[in-house]
């Protein structure tokens, strides 16, 4: 029997940015009722920017800044305005795969990438800490599977195992902590949430990643746009 995938083991300690998109999730869930009668089928780009009271406070979560600045877009310094709209479409494709997760399953054609190497090198951010795999591609499918099951043990068949020899890992909190998004606080409190390995409390989990996008309403948003990443 293949063995499972823990969810902790992916998270910590470098993808802060996979609770940040399950708090999207779960807070979209609680104010839908708010903004849409029913649910659009599909999800758009239009039907997003058209609800405008429901896109100002989506543009008030993290996931936001999150979103647009990822490395795809990162490199093009998006202004705001352009970047609004590559959240709104970012926002429908997002509900749309929760959507057909919660109505078909998943699919497996489309499995989610995880890392494996046998040199882990230090990552440009924070320290170089072993882990057996590490988060490559499926970040979204990965936030609607576990905001749909709450469980930290995975089917080991939603999952593709790419190996490499040399493995440079991602450390969200890096460019996470230039972006306002968290602090040197914020990243010791996550740290502490996975103290006991598999043993994690999805309560405290769930708490910290809306502690972070109750804080994120507070910043200045145009200002954050101001940050370059390449000139």
């Amino acid at each position: 029997m293949k063995e499972k995938i823990i969810f902790s083991e992916i998270v910590w300690p470098y993808r802060p940015d996979l609770l940040i998109r399950i708090d999207f999730l779960q807070w979209f869930q609680e104010v839908k009722g708010d903004y849409f009668g029913e649910d659009l089928d599909p999800w758009s780009k239009e039907g997003i920017l058209g609800n405008t009271e429901f896109f100002k406070d989506a543009k008030m979560h993290p996931y936001f800044l999150q979103f647009t600045r990822k490395r795809r877009y990162r490199k093009l310094n998006l202004p705001k305005s352009k970047s609004e709209q590559v959240y709104a479409q970012g926002i429908a494709s997002f509900l749309n795969l929760l959507r057909s997760i919660k109505k078909n399953g998943f699919d497996k054609n489309f499995k989610i990438g995880l890392r494996k190497a046998i040199v882990i090198k230090k990552p440009s951010y924070g320290e170089k800490i072993k882990r057996k795999y590490y988060m490559a591609d499926g970040c979204h499918r990965l936030a609607c599977v576990v905001w749909l099951n709450k469980e930290n043990i995975l089917s080991n068949e939603l999952f593709e195992i790419q190996h490499k020899l040399i493995l440079r890992p991602v450390n969200s909190f890096g460019i996470f902590r230039r972006l306002k998004i968290f602090n040197k606080q914020d990243e010791a409190e996550f740290n502490h949430l996975f103290i006991n390995g598999d043993q994690i409390s999805w309560k405290l989990i769930l708490g910290w990643a809306r502690k972070i996008s109750e804080k994120f309403k507070t910043v200045d948003i145009d200002e954050l746009f101001k940050i370059k990443f390449y000139e």
